[in-house]
């Protein structure tokens, strides 16, 4: 995977610059990322097997590469892992749907602008259960989610496909992202990134592949950065 640093002409250019806006979703949209360890915990328990040791960081990971990870010893079967993690995590999103602070806004004025995608390692259903709550589904053009794609993030391939099917090309797009792992994927597909906080530890060199970091999209909002052509210093 060749990772391409974006080239910064100074502030960020306003969104009207762009024909196309690409959102991951737990720890972008939805405040959902905190959610993987607990959901690995209880699932494990459910199964009566030990609690996985550490907590590493898989954000951006899909539940298939996060049961291998946890099922290094071969113990359990991977994909029915996987499906079980799943489960459990459609499960406590859809009892309790978050949204990261002006995420719904950032949708709506972005779906104005331009074609829209989610591109994720969560399920498809557990994005339009969330999408429904929100009643956000109608800005929304492709959902890119897990099992349709090969590889998962920190590849290129999720982005990719999001790329061919709104027909766009990669100067016109720019990425949300809060994983290392995601801005991983988005700059390998030569993509404009900025990055979500959502207290995500940033691994050495990390920071050459998005172009700012915010805490939620509520800095944009304020700055009008959706509204027109002002830019963001």
């Amino acid at each position: 995977m060749g990772l391409h640093p974006p080239t910064r002409s100074g502030p960020l250019i306003g969104a009207l610059m762009y024909q196309s806006f690409f959102f991951d979703f737990d720890g972008v949209l939805s405040d959902s990322e905190r959610l993987t360890w607990s959901v690995v915990d209880s699932v494990l328990g459910k199964m009566g097997v030990e609690r996985f040791s550490g907590q590493p960081d898989v954000g951006g990971w899909t539940w298939l590469a996060i049961a291998k990870l946890v099922n290094e010893e071969g113990g359990l079967d991977d994909r029915l892992l996987a499906d079980s993690f799943a489960d459990e995590f459609e499960q406590q999103v859809a009892r309790s749907p978050r949204l990261i602070p002006g995420a719904d806004r950032a949708l709506r004025c972005a779906s104005k602008l331009g074609s829209v995608a989610i591109v994720t390692g969560s399920r498809r259903g557990v994005v339009q259960t969330w999408l429904d709550h929100f009643s956000l589904r109608d800005t929304v053009d492709t959902i890119v989610s897990a099992g349709s794609y090969a590889r998962p993030k920190p590849e290129p391939d999720c982005y990719k496909l999001a790329l061919s099917r709104l027909k766009t090309k990669p100067d016109k797009v720019l990425v949300f992202e809060d994983s290392n792992a995601g801005i991983q994927a988005a700059a390998a597909a030569h993509l404009r990134v900025i990055a979500i906080a959502n207290g995500q530890s940033r691994n050495t060199g990390i920071q050459a592949y998005f172009e700012r970091e915010i805490a939620s999209f509520e800095p944009l909002l304020e700055a009008g950065f959706f509204d027109g052509e002002a830019s963001v210093g």
